[in-house]
């Protein structure tokens, strides 16, 4: 029987990683003027399931808008949200397309702000504004250590 010691440690680990990288997303968001729309182009390639795809919903909380935030266009959540609303989208395969990174940003969206990592694999964020015809981006890297 394995000891559960082994499985906390794990678990303490790979949530120290994810807090630290909350905490680089929450200062970055913090810079912004309020009520913003903002999306995420972070993923973790090291998982199975990203666990950095829905970090700025969180962030975003009482200070910015997740433009990408998938419970209003799916209308299976309380949050809904009409055409033209200038908070979030309003179709999923809108909020899909975003959450991949190949979205194209329309003027309506407006303004848009993105964060990602400077670079791939790179531990520093990124913040910059979207223009219209533009594609969202995806940066991904190994968030959580790599234990095998």
């Amino acid at each position: 029987m394995e000891t559960p010691s082994l499985f906390f440690t794990f678990q303490f680990v790979d949530a120290r990683a994810l807090n630290r990288l909350e905490s680089r997303m929450t200062e970055a968001v913090g810079k912004l003027p309020p009520r913003q729309r903002v999306i995420s182009a972070l993923c973790d390639d090291s998982s199975r399931i990203d666990p950095v795809i829905h970090m700025v919903d969180r962030v975003c909380a009482g200070r910015c808008f997740s433009y990408a935030n998938y419970e209003a266009s799916t209308t299976q959540f309380r949050v809904r949200a009409h055409a033209g609303n200038g908070v979030v989208v309003t179709e999923y395969g809108d909020s899909w397309s975003i959450q991949r990174g190949d979205y194209e940003v329309r003027s309506s969206d407006l303004p848009l702000i993105e964060i990602s990592f400077c670079t791939e694999n790179s531990p520093e964020l990124c913040v910059r504004e979207l223009k219209a015809g533009q594609k969202t981006g995806r940066t991904c890297g190994q968030v959580t250590p790599a234990w095998w």
